[in-house]
């Protein structure tokens, strides 16, 4: 894992209050921390003048509405998924990362985890997401879920892959609009999306074929 003393400017909102007393500012700092040690996924860090020298990451904890909302517009999918990362630059990183609290919940209950644990994977999950790690491809993933043990390891939570229930697919959805509310900018990073890159429970995404219309089989893993 690679260490890094890049400075963090890290903004959390909370559209959801329902787990902000587990999610203090200072928790979120440590597990994204964590997250920004295992360095960029697609290249060498590359320090240039004309970047900031600080990683940018927003969390914005939402509710299942908002979850589908920004699931529907940015992947064209009409429902609400754990994790989503906007990433506008892989590094120095700047992303906005969207939780849904209805959906982790949901999650961690069925995979006999504490809500911290879940939330402490997917915001890792999402950060490394941001720094342009990937996992559409088994070699990738192998990597990526290696990393992510590192991580979690580090912070005292348990391999996130030992009850083989955690999210393994990937979906992105190309695009360069800022998330937007009423046509304001709500605080989230600037930049332009390029990606909206998220992980779903396997059988969750199984189940959801059923009832949709036939899809690019690139769509969900």
């Amino acid at each position: 894992m690679r260490a890094t003393a890049l400075p963090l400017q890290l903004s959390v909102q909370f559209a959801t209050p329902v787990h902000r007393p587990l999610l203090p500012r200072p928790t979120l700092r440590h597990w994204v921390r964590a997250a920004l040690g295992c360095g960029p996924g697609d290249a060498t860090p590359r320090e240039s003048a004309a970047l900031p020298a600080s990683a940018q990451i927003t969390l914005r904890f939402v509710d299942a509405d908002e979850g589908r909302e920004l699931n529907r517009t940015y992947r064209h999918k009409d429902y609400a998924t754990n994790v989503l990362t906007f990433d506008y630059r892989h590094w120095p990183p700047a992303a906005d990362i969207v939780l849904c609290a209805d959906v982790v919940a949901r999650e961690a209950a069925a995979q006999g985890k504490t809500l911290q644990a879940h939330y402490a994977h997917l915001v890792v999950h999402g950060v490394l997401h941001a720094l342009g790690w990937d996992h559409e491809r088994p070699a990738d993933a192998e990597r990526m879920e290696g990393a992510e043990r590192k991580a979690l390891a580090l912070l005292g939570f348990p391999d996130p892959y030992a009850t083989g229930d955690e999210p393994k697919g990937v979906a992105r959805a190309t695009g360069r609009t800022r998330i937007k509310r009423g046509g304001a900018q709500r605080g989230l990073a600037a930049g332009s999306a390029i990606a909206a890159a998220t992980c779903e429970p396997h059988g969750d995404a199984q189940a959801r074929k059923k009832t949709r219309k036939p899809k690019s089989p690139a769509a969900d893993a």
